[in-house]
């Protein structure tokens, strides 16, 4: 995979999950369609997407720094070390709910009745294919796995045709009709940019037990091409008892935590716990909860949790991603691993994040201690202006020269130039950190006419950054200019052992 190929697959990864991306890059426009023509309706967004949108107007509380709250409050150490095991075992709660793994579809509920399809369906129209690459049926709900590849090159001229309405459903033997509920995964297909095609994983509602045969009607394929597309697909498929061995276990993972998580000088202080504590880099909790055994290796799903008092509800965001992640074995030698993406780990809940590796060979000595170097966090908008005067131009730069308080540190906002992209103007800001602690800082400005911006992924530990924040707009208005630190990628060594 190239370093391209990556970038582009983690922002994909990200712009479907809702999070903010910079979409006037030319491989992700296609993308950004799919996600605009969302399968689910707007009128019902997920609840993560619902709690990140809430307006937090909590003032910033300045804190002590975190070591030096705990020397002075031995009791407090203790309780946070109680909280911090609490939050562990949350995780392997949530995650022993009878819950197997099917790839291609991801997590789904263990249960003796489950249904799917004996082999792919496809069907050819206008040289597009419609394949149902697998479907499950369980008593709760039925998934759906399906992709659309365009069999030549599709056209690169004309207009998008984005006239047709409906939704997907299914209908069943005895004529009822299931209606489409929500999407699951989305991804596409092909290199980045080329359009070749895209796939969803849906859910619909149940279908009962003894209505096999079903039929998949798709009203609208995705206008990823110009011109007229093909309408009123129907798929007809026959449900089959699951073969034994199709849902793979997941295993709950006693929570383990290396020794180096804990800082030599507390560890040895008498006045705190001496069993193992999480990592707390930033006030952050790190575990592997549970692992998938496949015949090619192991899936790891671990997770980060924290407090509301620290982080916005789903404003913690791992990062596991090649060159934030290390894996080493019993003896300390690198354990290769894989970047994995789609329905691989459970839902994100308020105050805890999930995140998945892969390990593509069980030929290692354990136990495993893996090592998140960084994540991306949300928080309470710290906000600073400066005056950009009367006639604003392309070209000019403007001294800032102002200090903000940001995660036990601070941030220097030294220069904002205007620059001009293909006849819009973007900002860029020089800014100083502390290089072991910000790689990259995420700041919104109400002039923003982007559908997306800011942030990016750092590949080194720097002093300086230069942020760039797109406004997508061709002119800029005079005087004081609005920003806000919305949130930042943090360095941090949160680590965990694990054992299968």
């Amino acid at each position: 995979m190239t370093a391209n190929l990556e970038k582009f697959t983690r922002d994909l990864d990200q712009l479907l999950d809702g999070r903010k991306i910079n979409v006037k890059e030319p491989a992700l426009q296609a993308a950004a369609a799919l996600q605009a023509l969302d399968l689910d309706t707007e009128s019902n967004p997920p609840a993560d997407l619902r709690a990140r949108w809430l307006v937090r107007t909590q003032p910033n509380i300045e804190r002590k720094p975190f070591m030096q709250t705990l020397r002075a409050r031995p009791a407090l150490a203790i309780a946070l070390t109680l909280v911090f095991l609490l939050l562990l075992s949350g995780a392997a709660y949530a995650l022993g709910k009878a819950l197997g793994f099917i790839p291609g579809i991801g997590m789904v509920e263990q249960t003796s009745s489950m249904r799917t399809i004996a082999e792919p369906v496809s069907i050819e129209r206008e040289g597009i294919r419609f394949t149902i690459v697998n479907v499950i049926a369980s008593p709760a709900n039925t998934s759906i796995r399906y992709q659309v590849e365009w069999l030549t090159p599709p056209p690169t001229t004309g207009e998008i045709d984005t006239s047709c309405q409906g939704m997907p459903s299914l209908t069943l033997p005895d004529g009822t009709s299931l209606n489409f509920v929500q999407t699951t995964d989305k991804f596409m297909l092909g290199e980045p940019g080329s359009n070749a095609g895209y796939g969803y994983v849906m859910e619909f509602g149940p279908i009962p037990a003894g209505q096999d045969d079903v039929t998949l009607s798709y009203p609208c394929l995705v206008p990823l091409a110009p011109g007229p597309l093909p309408r009123d697909w129907k798929v007809d498929f026959r449900l089959v008892p699951a073969p034994e061995g199709m849902i793979l276990p997941v295993v709950e993972s006693t929570p383990e935590v290396a020794a180096s998580a804990v800082p030599t000088e507390e560890a040895a202080s008498p006045s705190l716990p001496t069993q193992p504590v999480a990592d707390s880099t930033h006030r952050i909790v790190t575990s592997i909860d549970s692992y998938v055994p496949m015949d090619d290796g192991y899936l790891l799903i671990g997770s980060m949790a924290w407090s509301p008092s620290d982080y916005p509800a789903y404003g913690v965001h791992p990062m596991p991603y090649t060159g934030y992640v290390n894996v080493t074995d019993a003896n300390g030698q690198p354990v290769t691993w894989e970047e994995v993406y789609g329905n691989v780990k459970p839902m994100d809940e308020e105050y805890r994040s999930y995140w998945a590796i892969k390990l593509p060979s069980k030929n290692f000595a354990a136990p495993l201690t893996v090592t998140l170097s960084a994540a991306s966090v949300d928080i309470q908008p710290v906000p600073f202006t400066f005056d950009v005067g009367a006639a604003p131009q392309a070209g000019q730069s403007w001294d800032v020269n102002q200090s903000l308080p940001l995660f036990g540190s601070s941030a220097q906002i030294l220069k904002a130039s205007l620059v001009s992209l293909d006849g819009n103007l973007d900002f860029t800001l020089d800014v100083q950190v502390d290089a072991n602690v910000i790689g990259d800082l995420y700041l919104a400005t109400p002039l923003n006419q982007c559908m997306g911006g800011g942030g990016g992924y750092p590949t080194e530990r720097l002093s300086q950054l230069q942020v760039i924040v797109p406004m997508c707009r061709p002119d800029l208005p005079p005087g004081m200019v609005q920003m806000q630190v919305t949130g930042a990628v943090l360095w941090g060594q949160w680590q965990t052992i694990w054992q299968p």
